[in-house]
């Protein structure tokens, strides 16, 4: 059971749950939306399977916890210390009744819940960590650059070397920002389910610290994309698509490509490739699928006869 400072807004309707967080920003707190159901049933599915979201044995943070339901299913899936983080308000309002209230004995998780608000400069309180978790962090281009910050603190400060992610496309373009971001500081990004995501916090160059510099691209190897296929109604208004993944080609270079791009730089700096067709916000970064990580960890035939 989780308490809801809102029960009416248990999630079935997102929209409304937005509409309700612009006239009070703790809703979005005290709400459990679905992605953090389904992250939270997917973690504890994976417990000991040593998959990229096994947590057992990990030490996690979880950002923006609220009613703490994906912090819980770390301690149920043999997380060995689990921090719950927040507003204050959020935590003394439910995030603590909840860990009150769904504690289970057999539990041998250090759990806790700690105030902790973006960016995050004063993470190092919470200890080191291996996984940070969230769930729904995003919902407008706002959000982003604190998220960000926090993360970066994270790495710096409690030495955080993963990010699971779940995060529906509330804003496409935020959204899109963040996994650019990721994208310059040469993290892989994983696609491990619909809109969940895990982010290998260190950089793919090896640094131990996410890199600044502006390091040129692997040549020779094509760049995948993740991309969103949008169409207009008869209203002219957009309508979202499916998500698909195919290679880079040229025609993501065209000169409509190029002068949108030069409209979205005003909304945030280097911003790459918008179109009125294909929205590509995992452009560059190295997105591979979960069976293709598998197939890399998995020995093979020939290492297996020997």
């Amino acid at each position: 059971m989780l308490h809801q400072r809102a029960p009416s807004l248990s999630a079935t309707n997102p929209s409304e749950g937005l509409d309700q967080e612009e006239a009070d920003p703790l809703n979005t707190g005290v709400t459990v939306w679905p992605s953090s159901a389904e992250l939270a049933s997917r973690l504890i599915d994976e417990s000991g399977s040593g998959s990229l979201l096994d947590v057992s044995g990990k030490r996690v943070i979880e950002l923006g916890s609220g009613c703490g339901l994906g912090g819980l299913a770390c301690a149920a899936a043999d997380a060995s210390k689990v921090t719950l983080t927040d507003l204050p308000e959020v935590l003394n309002d439910v995030t603590k009744r909840n860990i009150g209230a769904n504690s289970v004995l057999t539990w041998t998780c250090d759990l806790q819940a700690k105030p902790l608000a973006w960016p995050g400069e004063d993470s190092a309180e919470l200890g080191d960590c291996d996984v940070v978790l969230g769930a729904d962090l995003i919902y407008r281009e706002a959000d982003v650059d604190l998220l960000l910050a926090a993360i970066r603190n994270l790495i710096k400060q409690n030495n955080a070397r993963k990010f699971i992610w779940m995060q529906p496309s509330r804003d496409p373009i935020a959204n899109a920002k963040a996994m650019h971001c990721f994208k310059e500081n040469h993290h892989s990004v994983t696609t491990v389910g619909p809109d969940l995501y895990v982010v290998d916090l260190t950089p793919s160059t090896g640094e131990k610290q996410p890199a600044t510099s502006d390091v040129p691209e692997t040549q020779g190897t094509p760049a995948v994309v993740s991309e969103e296929v949008h169409s207009a109604d008869e209203n002219g208004a957009v309508k979202q698509g499916a998500k698909r993944s195919r290679e880079m080609t040229s025609e993501d270079d065209t000169e409509p490509t190029k002068r949108s791009r030069a409209r979205r730089a005003s909304v945030y700096p280097g911003m790459e490739s918008y179109n009125a067709a294909v929205f590509t916000a995992f452009e560059g970064c190295a997105v591979r699928s979960a069976d293709d990580v598998d197939r890399e960890k998995s020995p093979s035939s020939e290492d297996a006869s020997d």
